[in-house]
């Protein structure tokens, strides 16, 4: 057994005499008896841990764990656990981005930095000093992102991004193939999709691969040095294909890295399927094992529900954890301007207020114990979060479609007016209600674009530089596409016609705003009809929680009792 503690600014460290060669390595620690001690600093208490932690019988008390944690983050340098911050010569970076470049040298890394803090700026800057051939993996609204960002900051790099037809795809790797062998470094830059079809495939648990998930992809061509999993929270799944995919394709590679804002989207549990991409030695090839280990959950209608870490596992947990994996919030980092929060309740329109009590009293299937219970709770939830923002057309108790009057579509077009020529970030979880207010834009002539999944990501990266250089005065953004890895600090106003039920998703969509480069305050406006779920939803994501949609989920009796007009 070798423990390792600390207590009133000594640490101690009680190893049988074998390790004393070991031991003897880490600057500021003296030996008395089988004990080693010495003033607990952050590089003799890191390189304790540097030294020691693969050894079997390593135990860290939850002292050791909380002193380390502590330093790292009070000396601004919550990366690595040796002292200092690696150099890359890069006078552009801010101290705690040096920091985190210093933390994805070491191999495997989850950087977890809160949306907005330049993710994507630090992992080419790492890149640059390891050098390729580098796979990055992101969303497709993000392929030519990364390439602009390449270009600034590993300019001796030639990128290529995968797209268009399988013809177009295979002639960009060969190009890159070609560029690889004449010593060029390269970055090859595929969306989650394509990955899929791209790569062969990881087997998991009772998962068999069929043949053709056996045959190696044209990604499997390279040699990958660094492969950066960006938005990894799509990863979350271990049985889903691109999942497995990515697990597949990073084999061998010694850089794996894993960029997201929202590491815990619902559950702890989620952790599991991105730590076997970026540190599979710790996190094993078996979900059940990790999860009995380390996740705490209850039993519920819907099945077992994570609520946590074990608190007995927790020390264990946190200590290796925090080996490979980096986690600053805006708050810790950047000194960025104040948000507030505003909150503008809207009256329904009668038709929508109609449609909107028939659709809930039609998804009612009954009830139980004096509770009103839905079949499907996020489903009615999706329908009547839309009828409370326009009026529907509604066929066979399906919103297919959202038409005038609007009270949202009002409300926006009133904020506008607020604002003079002021520049507006607007929000929205249906396509259908983007494209009702684009069509209200058009009519008063307000320039505007729109990021939504029917634009391509060359229009996407269009209509954002048009945005961010004052040429366009509203983005319409819905949440699945305007959520991730875009810039949009030329407003200092967003306004969400509706959230997403997601607690992580939500704060994507603010940090597109929120973040560096911004340097005004910044006002987040929630439009929200009166007795409509709209309230609870609101009131569930802006207390905090990370678990929202199970949230949400659970409640789902509760939401459905909302008060008649």
């Amino acid at each position: 057994m070798i423990t390792v503690d600390v207590y009133d600014g000594i640490v101690t460290v009680d190893a049988p005499p074998r390790l004393a060669p070991i031991i003897g390595r880490i600057p500021g620690l003296k030996a008395k008896g089988l004990l080693w001690f010495g003033p607990v600093s952050f590089s003799n208490l890191g390189g304790i841990i540097e030294e020691l932690s693969s050894l079997d019988g390593f135990s860290p008390t939850p002292a050791a764990v909380g002193a380390l944690r502590g330093m790292k983050v009070s000396a601004g340098v919550v990366a690595g656990w040796k002292a200092g911050v690696v150099d890359v010569g890069d006078p552009r970076l801010f101290d705690y981005q040096h920091a985190g470049v210093q933390m994805l040298l070491r191999g495997g890394c989850l950087l977890g930095d809160e949306m907005g803090t330049g993710k994507t700026v630090m992992a080419l800057t790492a890149a640059r000093q390891v050098g390729g051939p580098v796979l990055v993996v992101a969303p497709n609204s993000m392929k030519y992102r990364w390439a602009e960002e390449a270009a600034v900051w590993f300019p001796e790099a030639a990128s290529f991004v995968i797209g268009g037809t399988a013809k177009q795809k295979q002639t960009a790797l060969d190009e890159a193939g070609v560029a690889a062998e004449f010593g060029k470094d390269v970055i090859v830059i595929v969306n989650w999709e394509a990955l899929r079809t791209m790569t062969r495939m990881a087997g998991h648990g009772s998962i068999k691969l069929t043949e053709k998930e056996k045959l190696d992809g044209p990604l499997n061509a390279f040699d990958w040095n660094v492969v950066i999993a960006d938005e990894a929270h799509r990863a979350k799944d271990p049985k889903s294909k691109q999942t497995r995919a990515l697990w597949r394709v990073s084999r061998g590679a010694e850089y794996r890295w894993a960029l997201t804002g929202t590491p815990v989207l619902n559950t702890p549990g989620d952790l599991w399927a991105i730590g076997r991409f970026y540190n599979p030695s710790e996190y094993g090839d078996s979900r059940h094992a990790w999860h009995n280990r380390y996740v705490d959950y209850i039993e519920t209608n819907w099945g077992p529900k994570d609520i946590g870490l074990r608190k007995d596992r927790m020390p264990e947990f946190e200590f290796w954890f925090d080996q490979s994996s980096i986690r600053r919030t805006k708050d810790d980092v950047l000194d960025l301007p104040d948000v507030t929060y505003q909150t503008r309740l809207l009256e329904l329109d009668p038709k929508q207020k109609a449609a909107y009590t028939r659709l809930k009293e039609n998804m009612i299937v009954g009830v139980e114990g004096g509770a009103i219970v839905a079949t499907d709770p996020l489903a009615l939830l999706t329908r009547l979060s839309q009828i409370a923002s326009a009026t529907p057309i509604i066929d066979d108790d399906e919103v297919v479609g959202l038409v005038a009057p609007s009270n949202k579509v009002k409300a926006v077009l009133e904020l506008l007016d607020e604002m003079g020529d002021k520049q507006l970030v607007v929000f929205a979880q249906s396509r259908k209600l983007i494209e009702l207010l684009e069509e209200s834009m058009q009519t008063k002539n307000i320039s505007h674009m729109s990021i939504t999944g029917a634009v391509s990501p060359e229009l996407r990266a269009l209509n954002v530089s048009e945005f961010q250089a004052g040429r366009v005065r509203v983005a319409l953004c819905t949440l699945g596409a305007g959520s991730e890895g875009i810039n949009l600090f030329a407003a200092d106003t967003v306004c969400f016609m509706q959230r997403s039920y997601s607690y992580g998703m939500s704060q994507q969509a603010e940090a597109r705003v929120h973040r560096i480069g911004q340097d005004r305050p910044v006002t987040i406006i929630d439009l929200v009809s009166k007795d409509t779920l709209d309230e609870i939803v609101i009131e569930v994501l802006h207390s905090k929680q990370g678990m929202a949609e199970e949230v949400l989920r659970d409640h789902a009796r509760q939401l459905l009792r909302i008060k008649d007009a």
